[in-house]
């Protein structure tokens, strides 16, 4: 009977130190003597297996992804929708609040503006700026955005319009 232990802890150390380190050696191995059509899935779970982030088509929003912002009322407790008088950089929480996509996602690049439009698509350019980047835990994420105080109401507001430049993920589980 020790001599069947012996072999199952020596097969597992055997495999435990044999195993694929990082995912370009993951796709590697698993794909040792199978058909070139079996890249995508191979690719796919070592993609789960190593928590590889992928940078995903902007496309998704809107359609199978939505994201919505919200002031941080816990860390700010006196902001209004015009701003804050606490901090310089009100403390907001980005939640995704639909996703159909086949991703959990990790973090988006966003750009901001502080001028007041309905309609963000309509500011220039130059009127954009490089806001924080947002690393989504659990599907939220908290982050400082950049204020700009309002001398009549003495309240730093955060931007007015967000415009998404960039969404990674990483492969769900199925």
């Amino acid at each position: 009977m020790s001599v069947i232990a012996a072999a199952v802890i020596a097969g597992g150390v055997v495999w435990y130190l044999d195993r694929p380190s990082s995912y370009d050696e993951c796709v590697v191995r698993e794909m040792r003597g199978q058909p070139s059509v079996a890249m995508y899935t191979v690719q796919k779970v070592c993609a789960i297996r190593f928590r590889k982030e992928e940078e995903l088509p902007l496309s998704y929003l809107g359609k199978g992804l939505d994201i919505s912002m919200m002031p941080d009322f816990d860390k700010d407790p006196g902001v209004v929708l015009m701003g804050s008088k606490n901090f310089d950089n009100p403390p907001m929480i980005f939640t995704v609040t639909k996703n159909d996509t086949d991703y959990e996602i990790t973090r988006a690049h966003v750009k901001v503006s502080h001028k007041w439009e309905a309609d963000c698509s309509v500011i220039a350019d130059g009127d954009w700026f490089d806001g924080p980047e947002l690393i989504f835990k659990n599907n939220v994420a908290n982050v400082n955005m950049p204020g700009e105080l309002d001398e009549k109401t003495k309240l730093h507001r955060a931007p007015f319009c967000y415009r998404y430049t960039g969404i990674w993920g990483t492969p769900r589980k199925q």
